[in-house]
């Protein structure tokens, strides 16, 4: 049934972050937060990416920051991925800092 609901926590800890969620069905993504324990001292890109469900030809960047030098992060309101998509969040994490990822969802 359709709705607004926390569906998908990562956590990393000393280690890169890949993160990849989905919802089964069509979906926007209402929030996407990053948080880190400490502010990243070394400048490197956070990249929020589709991975679309129709291949590769279709995949694209969505969102693309440094976080040096702040804490947390949020992107809002990512809207229009179809069943079978995905989205992927990753990050060097260069400075082996404790990572929490929390998205909410809304099936539509």
């Amino acid at each position: 049934m359709p709705g607004v609901r926390t569906t998908h926590v990562q956590a990393a800890t000393s280690v890169a972050l890949a993160w990849t969620f989905f919802v089964a069905d069509d979906f926007d993504v209402k929030s996407l937060r990053i948080e880190f324990d400490a502010a990243p001292t070394t400048s490197e890109n956070i990249v929020v990416s589709l991975d679309s469900g129709q291949g590769a030809g279709y995949d694209v960047p969505l969102r693309t920051f440094d976080p040096i030098g702040i804490t947390s992060y949020v992107v809002e309101n990512l809207k229009g991925f179809n069943n079978g998509d995905k989205v992927l969040v990753s990050y060097a994490n260069t400075d082996l800092n404790a990572i929490t990822g929390t998205a909410v969802v809304e099936e539509v």
